[in-house]
């Protein structure tokens, strides 16, 4: 999340590669170029946004990545991206820029916390995976099948350890002897 424009203008010099890769605005507007990109944020200090992240308590904007493992087609991941927004943030700004430069192609969104009637955006937990089931929605209607799971799911669990462990075993070189479950 960013409280001020400053963040957000970080934040798009991040995902524009500062003026390498094209940046979409809510409505479609494509912008190349450092100082076109810069201007880009002009319009979000007229919502009344705070310059800098230390002059304001809220956060102004947020920031969400959209990935998909690698062969995934680009351009109908980056449809399903902007309809997800679209639908989702409707009367919010926003702009996307689209990574194809790593090992999974993905999509970094920042929207503005506060829309055109005044109302704010606060993203719970819940929040966040209803968006990635409306995710896979939209990239189903592109033709691309996912899944939604939370982030709990995707890892292997193992024996949760103390810090004092963790720092214990460092400090001695030896190795950590994680507990066996009581079965009964």
């Amino acid at each position: 999340s960013s409280k001020g424009t400053d963040k957000a203008q970080a934040h798009a010099d991040y995902i524009g590669r500062h003026g390498n890769i094209e940046i979409e605005n809510q409505d479609g507007q494509k912008f190349s170029g450092k100082d076109a990109q810069k201007d880009l944020l002009d319009s979000w200090s007229a919502m009344g946004i705070h310059t800098q992240d230390k002059t304001g308590t809220r956060k102004e904007a947020f920031h969400f990545v959209f990935s998909m493992p690698n062969g995934t087609n680009p351009d109908a991941l980056k449809s399903a991206v902007r309809n997800l927004v679209n639908e989702e943030f409707s009367g919010h700004k926003y702009f996307m820029a689209q990574h194809l430069d790593t090992d999974s192609p993905h999509v970094h969104v920042l929207v503005a916390a506060t829309d055109d009637r005044g109302a704010r955006l606060n993203p719970r937990k819940t929040d966040l995976h209803n968006y990635r089931v409306q995710f896979v929605n939209k990239l189903a209607e592109q033709g691309i099948e996912a899944t939604a799971s939370r982030r709990v799911h995707r890892f292997k669990h193992k024996e949760g350890l103390t810090q004092a462990q963790i720092h214990k075993s460092a400090r001695e070189g030896s190795e950590i002897i994680r507990k066996q479950p009581l079965i009964k």
